[in-house]
């Protein structure tokens, strides 16, 4: 999975909302450079639970944070934000729901994430389902 780019994936998950629509939308996750990393959807997030901590504690508690992926995760109404993760540096992207459009661009880095190698997450493991997309 190394050859996808942040671009392909952005596009990807363009085509998935066109189709779908936003509230099929699973927070998602894809390690990279690893030898048939499977495509991570996060399930059973409870509607109390913001999804931006949630996909960040599975990052954090499954050691993803080691290494390189790309996530997405909804972080408003109609707004969904993603990018590309290295233990190196983050890049970001925001998708917008905008009169039945969908607008999508790079954006600064979001305060609310914090992950990083060597995790600085809680211990513990994460109560949300991680399963690939076959349902």
């Amino acid at each position: 999975m190394e050859s996808l780019t942040l671009d392909a994936f952005i596009e990807s998950t363009l085509d998935y909302l066109r189709q779908h629509g936003p509230g099929a939308f699973l927070p998602t996750l894809i390690p990279l450079g690893r030898p048939a990393a499977p495509l991570m959807l996060i399930r059973g997030i409870p509607e109390e639970v913001d999804h931006r901590e949630a996909i960040q504690r599975v990052i954090l508690d499954t050691g993803l944070a080691e290494g390189s992926f790309l996530f997405c995760v909804r972080s408003g109404r109609d707004e969904l934000v993603g990018g590309r993760y290295t233990p190196v540096s983050t890049e970001f992207f925001a998708i917008r729901e905008t009169g039945g459009r969908y607008l999508s661009g790079r954006i600064p880095p979001c305060p609310w994430w914090r992950v990083a190698p060597r995790g600085r997450g809680g211990p513990g493991g994460s109560p949300w389902q991680r399963e690939p997309p076959h349902a």
